[in-house]
């Protein structure tokens, strides 16, 4: 069976699994830093709805496991 991965971005070829690793590997906490690191929603824009969703679960989930989310100063 070939692997088929499904895009959230296709402009930029991200799938949802390198949104969320982005968020829980690498520290992204906010749509800015996930298009930092995966360039995402920065080609037309289209999916920025659905990364961001992507990023508010991923971060609800953060908060819910008691993780203190970083205050940059």
């Amino acid at each position: 069976m070939v692997n088929q991965q499904k895009y959230i971005c296709e402009c930029k070829a991200v799938t949802q699994r390198e949104i969320i690793t982005a968020i829980r590997r690498k520290g992204a906490r906010t749509l800015l830093d996930v298009q930092n690191l995966t360039k995402a929603s920065t080609g037309c824009s289209r999916c920025k709805t659905v990364v961001n969703d992507i990023v508010d679960k991923e971060m609800s989930k953060l908060r819910d496991q008691g993780m203190q989310l970083r205050i940059d100063f």
